[in-house]
């Protein structure tokens, strides 16, 4: 058996919004949407790291391998492609494990061992890591049950 099926698995729901209005009003305090509760709007700011091989092989083998960082110190995580369905609900693969001192990992080596586990296959343990892409978002994060 594979270790990524040993691993994890993100369930997530994904939603196109066609009309950029209802995002707004959905962000609003007050909105109300029949048959749900909406907690708190907040704000949450997410700089993220994108970290890969130099041939890309995380991304050629269905990788994305990620640091963020946040207030509460940087997390690493990888996710493998997802398989979805018609309903924008994905499956796959999420290990997330939180990095020790603020350094980057340089290799698959330096990431904890439950990544470097996943992608000692892919890369080896001494695959050097590089930076290939930063993203800085500002979310609206509210809980809905």
């Amino acid at each position: 058996m594979s270790v990524a099926l040993q691993q994890p698995t993100e369930i997530e729901a994904k939603f196109a919004v066609a009309d950029p209005s209802v995002l707004d009003k959905l962000a609003r305090e007050r909105t109300a949407v029949a048959g749900y509760r909406l907690g708190t709007v907040t704000r949450k700011v997410v700089h993220d790291l994108y970290l890969d091989t130099a041939d890309f092989r995380l991304l050629r083998h269905g990788y994305q391998l990620r640091v963020r960082a946040g207030a509460d110190g940087s997390i690493a995580t990888l996710k493998a492609r997802g398989a979805g369905n018609e309903v924008g609900i994905y499956h796959r693969l999420e290990i997330e494990e939180a990095l020790a001192g603020e350094s980057l990992p340089g290799a698959v080596g330096d990431l904890p061992s439950s990544l470097a586990e996943a992608l000692v296959d892919v890369v080896g343990s001494r695959g050097e890591l590089t930076p290939i892409c930063a993203i800085e978002q500002t979310r609206r994060v509210r809980e809905v049950s």
